[in-house]
């Protein structure tokens, strides 16, 4: 079975009352089911980092398995 997922964020301005809609980070899907990925890895290797109103979500990606291993992608998101 395979699974493929994008990486997205959402933000909340009032401590988690209510949330803006959800935006794509990744600008395509990742499957970590596929032949040279990692089990099971969704959401272990993420991270965020937010200054001066831009937030740069940090993952785990494998959409280039084929030539090479998972890498680590960023996006810049206002």
């Amino acid at each position: 079975m395979r699974f493929s997922a994008v990486y997205s964020c959402t933000r909340s301005a009032d401590g988690g009352r209510s949330w803006s809609k959800v935006v794509r980070a990744a600008s395509v899907a990742s499957d970590e089911t596929g032949r040279r990925a990692g089990p099971l890895q969704y959401g272990d290797y993420d991270g965020l980092a937010a200054a001066g109103g831009i937030a740069h979500p940090i993952w785990t990606d494998s959409r280039r398995l084929a030539r090479l291993s998972e890498e680590i992608y960023t996006a810049a998101l206002r």
